[in-house]
């Protein structure tokens, strides 16, 4: 397991020669330029939805009639709204971008598989299937759905855990590793879509939980920042899975 872990994490940077490909470029700017804006609409929408229901809360308690607190409650349901809306822009921004840009993603993967096989290893050019649009979209909606399901559950747990005096970091640290784990397992599916099917695919993440870590870590931790991480989190983190796969197979 720690094999696996430190080389996925060394393969982020050993993936980053691939992007000058003209093969790869394109469509990793592409899809950057998408994921920084997808991440800014997310926010702005929960951003909106929060602040209305919080002022809409305020003014039906009464407290936004008094004159001197109106411009400070404001403030704060301002502040609060952004907090909220960024942590709940970062849960949500993931698995509907991976989503609706499946088939983009996918043929990210399949781009740089190509040029990894062609390269280093000798394998025939036939065993990698061509993408169908649909069935990579359909994938997706499936495998993220059954993991926003998992996740929400274990994320509650452990915020529950991280809630009881002399045990919470224990909560805040599960908290960030499930995150990790399924953040990994969404970046890496790209990968095994075209070789295994979906159970095998969920197999194959319970048996490497260093890789799926090692993936999910370095992602979670680009998403925390403004702006340049929400654009090369996902892609970069692609093929990033893309590499690790392919070089274990």
């Amino acid at each position: 397991m720690l094999k696996e872990f430190f080389f996925t994490l060394w393969s982020y940077l050993s993936v980053l020669r691939f992007i000058v490909n003209r093969r790869i470029i394109y469509l990793f700017l592409s899809l950057a330029l998408l994921s920084i804006g997808w991440g800014y609409l997310v926010f702005h929408i929960e951003y909106i939805v929060i602040k209305k229901g919080i002022e809409a809360l305020l003014e039906y308690s009464g407290v936004l009639d008094i004159t001197i607190l109106n411009y400070f409650q404001r403030f704060l349901s301002s502040l609060f709204s952004s907090i909220l809306a960024l942590f709940l822009a970062i849960f949500t921004f993931r698995y509907s971008f991976y989503i609706l840009f499946s088939p983009w993603l996918s043929l990210l993967s399949l781009r740089l598989e190509r040029l990894l096989i062609k390269m280093h290893i000798e394998q025939d050019m036939d065993s990698i299937v061509e993408l169908n649009f649909w069935n990579s979209v359909w994938r997706s909606i499936k495998l993220n759905t059954r993991m926003l399901i998992q996740e929400i559950k274990l994320l509650l747990l452990f915020f529950a855990v991280s809630l009881i005096p002399g045990v919470g970091v224990f909560g805040v640290v599960g908290i960030f590793l499930v995150q990790a784990w399924f953040a990994g397992f969404s970046n890496l599916d790209f990968a095994l879509e075209r070789t295994l099917n979906f159970k095998q695919s969920i197999s194959f993440a319970k048996r490497s939980p260093g890789i799926l870590l090692a993936i999910g870590i370095p992602f979670v931790l680009m998403i925390g920042i403004p702006v340049v991480g929400w654009m090369i989190a996902p892609v970069w983190s692609v093929m990033t899975s893309t590499y690790v796969y392919t070089k274990k197979r």
